[in-house]
């Protein structure tokens, strides 16, 4: 007891209001997708070999995590967008950043890929055509408010021409939801925790554990 009684540990649980609107968003995306999949879901999640298309998934996204990060650093073409995500995101930690990321991979992955996708490749009788038309709506969605965000656009466009190929090949989700995941969680933490700085940042003030 003592002075140590006035030090009060106050934990801030608040998330901006921008993050709430992107989380509903999301989850209305993910349930609407899972609900037009159906039955099929379920077993389109795991896939027919999940240990290679998790190998697949994990040596894909880090190819594209790194080939994103070259173009990034040489280029300079993505800065224009990290610091409309910094503004929009506000302060995150490395949890909600996790979680987010994993949310929107699942959500667009189930709706693009599980749904969209194939739903498009039936009715015009051509698995082919439902992936450039996915795939370029999927790019267009990704879509900033003034011209100068169209890098976003074009690389949203090759991602998905990529992840609709998983999907494709693998005949599950599980490749792409981690692929997308892989992308979206590093280039998220490297955006907001270290100010679009190293690769594997931490917030400054702080050391590595």
């Amino acid at each position: 007891m003592g002075e140590d009684d006035d030090d009060e540990i106050v934990i801030d649980t608040s998330v901006p209001r921008p993050v709430t609107g992107i989380v509903i968003t999301y989850v209305v995306l993910l349930g609407l997708g899972a609900l037009l999949m159906g039955r099929s879901l379920p077993g389109s999640l795991i896939g027919s070999a999940p240990l290679l298309d998790l190998g697949l998934g994990l040596g894909l996204g880090l190819a594209l995590v790194v080939a994103s990060g070259i173009l990034r650093a040489k280029s300079g073409l993505f800065d224009a967008l990290e610091e409309a995500v910094r503004e929009r995101l506000g302060e995150l930690r490395l949890g909600a950043i996790i979680v987010l990321a994993l949310l929107s991979a699942l959500a667009e992955e189930v709706f693009f890929r599980g749904f969209l996708q194939t739903e498009l490749g039936d009715l015009l009788g051509s698995e082919i055509l439902g992936l450039v038309i996915t795939s370029v709506g999927f790019g267009l969605l990704h879509t900033g408010p003034v011209s100068r965000f169209w890098p976003w656009t074009l690389f949203a466009t090759v991602c998905g021409f990529l992840l609709g190929w998983l999907w494709i090949e693998t005949a599950g989700l599980l490749a792409p939801v981690l692929v997308h995941f892989m992308v979206n969680a590093v280039n998220m933490a490297r955006i907001i925790l270290g100010g679009g700085g190293a690769a594997f940042p931490v917030r400054s003030g702080e050391g590595a554990r």
